[in-house]
């Protein structure tokens, strides 16, 4: 294979790999069927005007001689329809990188002419949009190597333009759907935020009513003594339930006859449960206490959380996404106004090249 033959199919091996890719996640659109009419009036090739350029990729297409052209009359928006030289996303060379994916509809002489126009679109803009009469409508010239691989390169023309518009309907119906939603559910969390700001802050006055804190830093300090005085309390309360125990084991010893000892027990007793009485009471107090100092400094922390995430939604989520929505719905009218015309009938032209006979 010549140093040129080898390039051509890098070119094309490199196409194949790039159509995989772009359109391995593509949805399956329903087929558009074209009519075609092939001109009994042939194109001379010298009406070409690519072949006449230096470039390179110019004289491998004038090396292949392609034998056809299909016709594309560009009528009605544009914006979905492939042109070279275009870079939005919607431009000839993914339509050349679509073409490759249908490697076993066209010959092999088409699969290395695709390679070749990828050249052509990337050495000089618009090479192929022709005016075959200044007072019809402008067209643009899809060459092919056989007839049978004209009226596919056309299909797949008119497909790419067709599918290219419907995903972007697609897209911009998947947007407004997502940001509806997304704003929808802003909006819920707004009214929650709202309800959780009330009860909150019904629950924070309320607890105000019982403490003497009027800042968090108050409470934080009042949570630690109070755990200062928890700690002593528990040891205290163990200590006098063991003596009570210790008591009351003892009691079970003396003899009945000894009633100066049981007397003096028996006033230990109570002496000692009094005690674990206070004590107890203190440390159920010490509870009560801290609990409320806990629940001020939740309950003030909580309230602060809300009124932010409150702020945050109310003044920049829900107006950012109501304008995005907008915007959406104000766009997507304009995208629809831009699909593309299908044509119901295609020429293709044959095309004569100066050894005097049609292409290879």
């Amino acid at each position: 294979m010549n140093s040129r033959g080898r390039i051509r199919c890098v070119v094309v091996c490199v196409l194949l790999s790039l159509g995989s890719a772009a359109w391995a996640g593509e949805p399956n659109e329903t087929p558009i069927h074209l009519e075609f009419e092939v001109s009994p009036t042939p194109l001379p090739a010298s009406s070409v005007p690519l072949v006449r350029s230096g470039n390179n990729a110019w004289k491998d297409f004038n090396a292949i001689e392609p034998g056809y052209a299909a016709d594309i009359t560009i009528v009605g928006p544009t914006d979905f329809i492939p042109f070279p030289n275009r870079r939005s996303g919607k431009d000839a060379d993914r339509f050349i990188t679509a073409a490759a994916m249908h490697r076993t509809d066209l010959s092999e002489g088409q699969q290395a002419l695709l390679g070749i126009l990828q050249e052509m679109y990337k050495a000089q803009p618009e090479p192929l949009r022709n005016r075959i009469d200044p007072n019809h409508p402008e067209h643009f010239l899809l060459y092919a190597v056989t007839l049978e691989d004209a009226r596919k390169m056309a299909e797949i023309y008119v497909q790419f333009a067709a599918d290219s518009f419907k995903r972007s309907v697609a897209s911009y119906q998947a947007s407004i759907k997502s940001t509806s939603d997304e704003l929808a559910a802003n909006q819920q969390r707004l009214s929650e935020l709202g309800q959780s700001e009330e009860t909150t802050g019904k629950q924070l006055q309320e607890l105000r009513k019982l403490v003497p804190y009027r800042n968090v830093q108050q409470a934080t300090d009042a949570v630690a003594e109070l755990d200062k005085t928890l700690n002593p309390a528990r040891v205290e309360i163990a200590g006098l339930q063991a003596k009570l125990k210790a008591i009351q084991d003892h009691m079970k010893t003396i003899s009945p006859t000894n009633q100066e000892l049981r007397l003096k027990l028996e006033t230990m007793f109570v002496e000692e449960s009094i005690s674990l009485q206070v004590a107890e009471a203190r440390y159920r107090t010490a509870q009560e206490l801290r609990k409320q100092a806990n629940d001020y400094v939740d309950l003030t922390q909580a309230l602060s959380r809300i009124l932010l995430e409150k702020e945050k939604v109310e003044k920049e989520k829900v107006p950012d996404l109501s304008k995005e929505l907008q915007d959406l719905k104000e766009r997507l009218p304009a995208i629809m106004r831009e699909e593309p015309q299908i044509p119901t009938k295609i020429v293709i032209h044959p095309i004569t090249w100066a050894d005097g006979g049609q292409g290879n």
